[in-house]
């Protein structure tokens, strides 16, 4: 009936039907990608890395030393072969932030005290460049634009690193370096929480541009969810990981269970190539996320994302979430931080 009484030829018709079929396709297929999205397998036991206590040691004694500080909490970690290095920062802010050194094994190495701390600074981002076995250069970004380089000696001695340079990169607060390039989160105009994240450069050991990445304001996300009435419809990009051949950027805000879930909550991770494509993703409700590392045997009291970290053969992302709170006392002296796994190939 249709072809008969189409007033075009019968080949247009049918070109017609072929495209009609071909969008309701499309319509069932995108609808099949958004609800794969929403059952996304959480994690499981066998995705934990290491669990390590979010009060470390050392905590109340620097909380005592820096007066007018009410607590700490970690930004940003990075990981070679003989150390995990978590950044915390002081709340209120302080001229310093916190570097906690642990083992692989999860025992408690120390801290050392670095001078990139300050307002405005969130503490995003932390890369580090073995130089030889006992010599490493700490990379940290400032409130100001500019990424510190620090000089660790690993006999653990020395409790406040010597910063050998400092180099203005426009840096937000989000980078990360990895064989001779850096990956940053770049403002050109005023740093505040209402720029959007949108902008990153790829760029050479010198920080000379190789790459421009614009990446969709929903991959982006703002610093905070105050930032503007519709802060909480994206993820809020909270780490940036730079592989060889892809970079990572982990996602999550704070989110508790008396808070109501919204998109700058869903915690997780997503890949993307060097121009700035995504290629994988896997975000998740928060609620969800929380219910996993239950049954996984942890003393859950909240979700945070803080920061993700590509393994040296790219194969592995590394990406941490805090999950206790500070007034747990009991709990967060034992646990609170645990590193996940994603096999990335």
């Amino acid at each position: 009936m249709i072809l008969y009484n189409c007033k075009i030829s019968k080949e247009h018709c049918f070109l017609a039907i072929k495209l009609i079929v071909l969008f309701i396709a499309t319509l069932i297929f995108n609808n099949h990608i958004c609800l794969a999205k929403d059952n996304v397998i959480p994690y499981l036991k066998k995705d934990v890395y290491i669990k390590l206590p979010l009060l470390f040691k050392d905590y109340d004694n620097l909380i005592n030393i820096y007066n007018g500080s009410t607590y700490l909490y970690p930004g940003s970690f990075a990981m070679d072969k003989n150390y995990i290095y978590i950044q915390y920062v002081f709340e209120p802010k302080q001229k310093d932030n916190v570097i906690v050194l642990y083992d692989h094994q999860g025992n408690y190495k120390g801290y050392f005290l670095i001078d990139s701390g300050g307002k405005g600074n969130a503490g995003e981002a932390l890369s580090i460049k073995n130089i030889d076995n006992f010599t490493t250069k700490i990379y940290v970004a400032s409130n100001d634009g500019f990424i510190n380089t620090y000089l660790f000696h690993h006999d653990l001695q020395k409790k406040r690193l010597d910063k050998v340079s400092e180099d203005y990169t426009g840096v937000y607060n989000q980078f990360s370096y990895r064989n001779g390039r850096w990956l940053i989160e770049y403002y050109e105009n005023q740093r505040n929480i209402h720029t959007q994240r949108t902008d990153l450069n790829l760029t050479d050991d010198g920080f000379n541009v190789i790459n421009k990445i614009k990446l969709p304001l929903r991959y982006s996300g703002f610093i905070t969810a105050d930032a503007n009435k519709d802060a909480r419809l994206y993820n809020k990009r909270q780490g940036l990981a730079l592989g060889d051949f892809y970079f990572v950027a982990s996602y999550g805000a704070f989110y508790y269970s008396k808070l109501a879930s919204s998109k700058n909550t869903y915690q997780g991770i997503r890949v993307f190539n060097l121009s700035g494509d995504m290629v994988y993703e896997k975000i998740i409700d928060p609620k969800i996320f929380i219910n996993s590392l239950i049954k996984i045997g942890y003393n859950v009291s909240r979700i945070e994302n803080e920061g993700v970290f590509v393994s040296n053969d790219n194969k592995i992302i590394y990406s941490l979430y805090v999950y206790s709170d500070r007034v747990h006392k009991n709990t967060a002296t034992k646990e609170g931080i645990v590193i996940l796994m994603d096999a990335f190939d």
